[in-house]
């Protein structure tokens, strides 16, 4: 049987046009046949057909079985990991053992060469030799560290799908002063890297590996108002209690026991806590109520379970407002005077949680109708 894969798609497409594809054996080519003339294809243009589909069609059978077994399927699994590739990966590795060890031994390693090799378009024979180098050295393609625990950090990184994004975030992670320190994250996610990236010292932090999409901006709130309450409770140690909580339920507590010190510590007068802040930015409606004192302040904090209270010099100075939210649910809103105008800092449910999409929509609207 002919190893070399031909499909018709002129039906499909209106005019004559036909796809071959050359065995493995030879090294695998695409070649176009538009109008009767014929185009070989460079490795970096990919034709948007995916292998899966072409293993299928019932002409494949003798080009599919002339791919080894192994890197048939490590193909069919980089196909699905890397969207684009899956071509020049076809080209490559058909063509050099080096390309064909990489896929199989660190396909995200792989992936960064091709990307490279397709963007800058490098000439074929130039774009092979690249896979005889270490796999560390491949790395500086993409100005990742060489190093081995950058490689550990791309094959251990959890994704359906890798792309710039993620590219983009393995490199700010290892590039960081906190760098050596990251085999420490067990789990390494899109999230734990974007929190790590805005807060390198974070990899102190035993439930990094825990957080997630759903309460990354949660989790971020909960740490800053812990320092912050902390700084302002005068606790010495507090970043070392910080980096003791194990998981998330140590955190609140830790957070939770701030909060009732803050609440409980405030020795003013009935005076003072009654004396009126200053003017608020924005008038009250039927759902959101400013807090006027430091005595409503106070009471807001004891009764949400945060560290509203905390805000009070703030307040005092003019650079900040808070606010009662009724309606859809019960939350405090925080505003923050920057670049000459008010601006939403927080909004948050009791105990620090996220509010629903709902709950922000009615905040919003009322903040761009005043």
């Amino acid at each position: 049987m002919n190893p070399t894969l031909e499909l018709n798609f002129s039906e499909s497409f209106g005019y004559p046009l036909k796809l071959q594809f050359t065995p493995w054996d030879a090294g695998v080519s695409w070649i176009s046949a538009i109008n009767g003339t014929q185009y070989l294809n460079e490795y970096y243009e990919d034709r948007g057909l995916s292998l899966e589909f072409l293993i299928h069609q019932p002409e494949s059978e003798a080009w599919k079985a002339s791919i080894p077994d192994e890197l048939l399927t490590a193909l069919l699994r980089f196909e699905k990991s890397f969207l684009g590739h899956t071509f020049a990966c076809l080209w490559f590795t058909s063509r050099s053992k080096y390309a064909a060890e990489l896929l199989l031994s660190s396909p995200r390693v792989m992936w960064t060469v091709i990307d490279y090799a397709k963007y800058y378009k490098i000439p074929s024979e130039k774009a092979l030799n690249l896979f005889s180098e270490k796999r560390t050295q491949l790395l500086s393609l993409h100005e990742l560290p060489p190093k081995k625990f950058a490689i550990r950090l791309l094959e251990k990184y959890e994704t359906d799908q890798f792309s710039l994004l993620d590219l983009n975030l393995i490199r700010s992670a290892s590039n960081s002063h906190t760098a050596h320190q990251l085999g420490r994250i067990t789990r390494v996610t899109q999230p734990v890297l974007k929190w790590l990236n805005e807060v390198p010292d974070a990899i102190h932090y035993k439930f990094l590996s825990q957080i997630t999409e759903n309460n990354a901006d949660s989790t971020k709130s909960l740490v800053e108002d812990t320092l912050y309450m902390g700084r302002l409770l005068r606790v010495a140690n507090i970043s070392q209690q910080l980096n003791q909580c194990a998981d998330f339920r140590q955190l609140n507590h830790l957070h939770d026991s701030l909060v009732a010190q803050l609440n409980r510590g405030r020795g003013e007068s009935t005076v003072v806590k009654k004396r009126v802040f200053g003017a608020p930015p924005f008038e009250d409606s039927d759902t959101v109520i400013a807090i006027k004192n430091a005595e409503e302040l106070l009471s807001e904090g004891i009764s949400m379970s945060h560290c509203i209270y905390a805000y009070k010099l703030s307040i005092e100075q003019g650079e900040y407002f808070a606010y009662k939210v009724l309606e859809p649910e019960r939350a405090t809103l925080g505003l923050k005077f920057k670049n000459h105008k008010w601006q939403i800092d927080q909004i948050r449910l009791r105990k620090n949680r996220s509010v629903s999409d709902e709950t922000k929509d009615a905040v919003y609207w009322w903040l761009e109708n005043q």
